[in-house]
């Protein structure tokens, strides 16, 4: 039973308090410190807490905090000041490293404490946000399940001028992502669509709601959806790598290796650039291309020498048959330049090749680039009609009036309702 507070220490509680509500938190810690070591109550240990962490003494915020809640378990205010310690000591800071593992047994620990639903709501979004960053999606997936997404506000915050994704969008995300992992995929494409509701244009909870339809087994209905989405600005190279996997389940092979190859030819890190350009080999080989994997191979092997890394026995096995293959093909191990650039701009055509196979081709002139469009055209030296092409797909080195080679590629104008082409596999042409 707490003791009794006398006379005076009430009086110093009062002038105590009244500092803390001022925001002296300097002069109100010293007074609840002086309090805390005589009358050890509750009500003054997390108060004291309180004034540690805004004075940014957040290691002895959270010793304080976590001392009023083993002895004052049942008290709300205190469970409450010792959760915002938690998170802002232990969790957040474990989760911004990318240590989500680590963050999980102090989120456990404050989740059994019956936190309130605000600090509910911060300490579910700090494990949402960490478990998608680091592909938890099991810790996904049992975390989102603790809430309904009615928890989370659905207004759209402003950070630097840009509406970022609500809370309860972020809920919604997180939520069918991880349902898709699981392969629970009637629930995963609910989940998204009904995120979409809130955000309709989002890229992420549109991708998942295309993989879970094709998880139910629509695969046509999936890559329909997930051409749209590769329409849209945003769209990284992954979602291609989406759409590749797909048309390789459907057994069109040949738009599979397409797509891989327009991935290939993507801006890439290049960490991603050798994922894809090994799938991008062992499919090339599936093709009968080995001429075009072998070339793959070298540029794989100059991008790891560039970095100073080591080139996996995989690869090395990969290489060794593409070796053994030649010269049953009567063919030879392509030559290469030595320039890593060179090399690279040789493997670009080659993909180009590849990808435009049975494909109109030409060669034109870039028209107006203005300012806040996400198109242009471009005016074909074979005088036939100007071919409308998005600006996203122009080679970084693209400029207005420059001549570019194109392939034409079939496509949907979205104001009409009816089928049209587009520009495909740009590149800057030689004048």
């Amino acid at each position: 039973m707490e003791r009794t507070l006398s006379p005076q220490e009430r009086e110093e509680y009062g002038r105590a308090e009244g500092l803390r509500r001022k925001k002296s938190y300097q002069e109100a810690a010293a007074s609840f410190v002086s309090l805390w070591e005589k009358v050890p109550r509750s009500s003054i240990g997390w108060r004291y807490a309180f004034c540690l962490r805004k004075l940014n003494r957040g290691e002895e915020a959270l010793r304080v905090s976590r001392e009023v809640v083993l002895r004052f378990p049942d008290d709300p205010f205190g469970v409450s000041e010792y959760g915002w310690n938690l998170i802002d000591q232990v969790i957040k800071p474990a989760i911004e490293e990318g240590n989500v593992l680590q963050a999980l047994p102090a989120a456990e620990e404050l989740w059994l404490l019956k936190p309130s639903d605000l600090l509910c709501k911060k300490l579910v979004l700090q494990v949402l946000r960490g478990a998608r960053k680091g592909n938890l999606w099991d810790v996904a997936l049992e975390w989102s399940g603790r809430v309904g997404a009615e928890m989370f506000s659905p207004a759209s915050p402003l950070f630097e001028g840009k509406l970022r994704i609500s809370e309860r969008g972020l809920w919604f995300l997180v939520r069918s992502r991880a349902l898709l992992e699981a392969e629970r995929f009637v629930e995963a494409r609910h989940t998204a669509l009904e995120g979409l509701k809130i955000h309709p244009g989002d890229l992420f909870l549109r991708r998942t709601a295309a993989l879970a339809l094709a998880g139910t087994g629509n695969l046509d209905g999936a890559i329909r959806e997930l051409r749209d989405l590769l329409d849209s600005p945003g769209a990284d190279w992954y979602m291609r790598a989406d759409l590749w996997e797909l048309e390789l389940r459907r057994g069109n092979f040949g738009e599979a290796i397409r797509v891989l190859c327009e991935v290939a030819l993507k801006p890439l890190g290049d960490v991603f650039a050798l994922e894809v350009q090994e799938t991008l080999t062992r499919s090339l080989l599936a093709l009968g291309r080995h001429k075009e994997a072998a070339l793959t191979v070298d540029l794989m092997e100059s991008i790891r020498k560039r970095n100073g890394w080591m080139v996996p026995s995989r690869i090395l096995r990969l290489e060794e048959g593409i070796r053994a293959a030649l010269p049953a093909l009567q063919q030879p191990w392509p030559s290469h330049p030595s320039d890593h650039e060179e090399l690279f701009a040789l493997c670009q055509r080659v993909w180009r090749d590849v990808a435009t196979l049975g494909m109109e081709k030409g060669f034109g002139r870039l028209g107006n680039i203005k300012a806040g469009k996400k198109h242009t055209f471009i005016t074909r030296e074979d005088g036939k009609p100007a071919l409308f092409v998005l600006l996203r797909d122009l080679p970084p080195d693209c400029r207005e009036g420059d001549r570019v080679g194109f392939a034409v590629r079939p496509s949907l104008d979205k104001k009409k309702g009816v089928a049209s082409v587009q520009g495909a596999f740009l590149y800057r042409a030689q004048e």
